[in-house]
């Protein structure tokens, strides 16, 4: 499955890949800091992607489902594409955007992997497995210094730690902003 989302990707005409804004992150991240205290009044879900990895591109495709079916619901998805395996880039990341389309979801490229290593800390993981991940946020959450208390947490990568990920548990996490 992985092979075939992997050879989709490099057939995506690249209209849509210029069509696409996605900043890259500075060392502190600020654009993205600032943009998700810009939504404090909304539920926002961030997600560390891999742009080559299926699995991210299935479940966050996944999440994106759920609030689309949604319209009226003030929920955010930030997605923070980064370079977690050998052949992640910017390029990749523009074309595997296209898996989590519509005006609720933003897309950063972290090439400094800024939450990344935010996460690893908070949540107590190695360096190495605080990505495939989704951190759900209640609304009035502000992120100043380090991240701030999450409501829940998912991991997409059969790790010892957090929630396995399933669309139906992401859903139900959501319910009560899903109006």
């Amino acid at each position: 499955m992985n092979l075939i989302l992997t050879l989709w990707l490099a057939l995506l005409p690249a209209q849509i890949i210029t069509d696409l804004n996605m900043p890259s992150l500075d060392f502190e991240a600020k654009a993205f800091q600032q943009a998700f205290n810009d939504a404090a009044g909304e539920v926002r879900i961030i997600s560390l992607m891999s742009p080559t990895w299926g699995h991210c591109l299935q479940a966050g495709s996944e999440v994106q489902r759920v609030i689309a079916k949604y319209p009226n619901a003030k929920v955010k998805i930030f997605v923070l594409w980064g370079p977690y395996l050998e052949l992640d880039n910017r390029e990749q990341a523009m074309r595997a955007s296209a898996y989590m389309p519509g005006r609720r979801v933003i897309s950063f490229w972290d090439d400094w992997k800024f939450v990344y290593r935010a996460y690893s800390e908070q949540l107590g993981l190695t360096h190495y497995d605080a990505w495939d991940l989704f951190a759900v946020y209640e609304p009035g959450a502000v992120w100043t210094d380090a991240p701030p208390p999450m409501l829940t947490w998912f991991q997409n990568r059969n790790l010892d730690q957090g929630e396995r990920y399933t669309m139906e548990d992401m859903e139900e996490t959501l319910r009560p902003w899903l109006k």
